[in-house]
């Protein structure tokens, strides 16, 4: 939803109505329940266009940043950098929030202006107003411990001139002596979760636990050679509306570990 306030154009993620996201209790850890295959399809189609935003879906040079303007009462005000964009397309702002299995439009008719900051430059075919030429979009968001902000630009009239960035104003992880593992909520709820481990040694195997409430699933995976790891976790247990799940990623001289509290409140 786009509204005007003073001289900036406001763009608010509002957190919409969650249908469609089955991913409850009993289908997430369940394999003979019939919903299961389907809870799964679902949440590996999320984790892997979460894991390909960003860098992976940018044109050759460009490279999408964010600049934070204002933090008050619990919410941030960002504007969009693009460098490596031709300025003279015209842009959609795309947004991804938790509450959409997929990207959506939140804005057409964007600019890029001399100094980079996407704007709506007032004129025909672009959004804004002809009496605030080039005004700066200004992302206003509240997020919550461990959620992502995703957005991207893309050319209206050429798709593959583009550029996207992921960030998580409030993460949501745990340190160790230098290993890291970092849980980003990709479901309002939690019902699902992406984690994230950085800063381990390079091609070892490490020992994950997953506790759910006294639910415990243990299992082995390999750390690349960038020294990262990710996965994801669907933490509901049959029975409870909500819970907490504790994670830990245990290597040869580290193991840091988070917990997510999931479930409607």
């Amino acid at each position: 939803m786009t509204t005007v306030h003073g001289s900036l154009w406001k763009v608010s993620f509002v957190v919409i109505a969650f249908s469609g996201f089955a991913l409850g209790q009993t289908t997430a850890q369940n394999p003979t329940n019939s919903g299961y295959s389907q809870a799964q399809q679902i949440a590996e189609a999320i984790v892997k266009t979460n894991n390909g935003w960003g860098e992976k879906l940018n044109a050759s040079g460009a490279v999408l940043t964010v600049l934070e303007t204002g933090r008050a009462n619990g919410r941030i005000s960002y504007r969009l950098h693009a460098e490596g964009l031709p300025k003279d397309h015209i842009y959609s702002l795309i947004q991804w929030p938790v509450t959409q299995r997929q990207p959506i439009v939140a804005l057409q008719g964007v600019t890029i202006n001399s100094s980079g900051i996407a704007v709506c430059a007032g004129r025909a075919g672009t959004c804004g107003d002809a009496s605030k030429p080039d005004d700066p979009i200004d992302l206003q968001t509240a997020p919550v411990l461990g959620e992502p902000l995703r957005f991207a630009l893309a050319a209206q009239d050429d798709k593959n001139l583009r550029a996207a960035i992921k960030l998580v104003p409030i993460p949501n992880f745990g340190v160790d002596q230098g290993c890291r593992v970092d849980a980003v909520l990709l479901t309002p709820h939690a019902e699902l979760i992406s984690i994230e481990a950085s800063g381990f040694p390079t091609n070892t195997e490490v020992a994950l636990t997953q506790d759910a409430e006294g639910e415990v699933h243990n299992a082995w995976q390999k750390i690349d050679g960038t020294g990262k790891l990710s996965w994801a976790v669907m933490p509901a247990k049959a029975g409870l509306k909500h819970g907490s799940v504790k994670i830990q990623v245990k290597a040869p001289g580290c193991s840091p570990q988070v917990s997510v509290a999931w479930g409607s409140r």
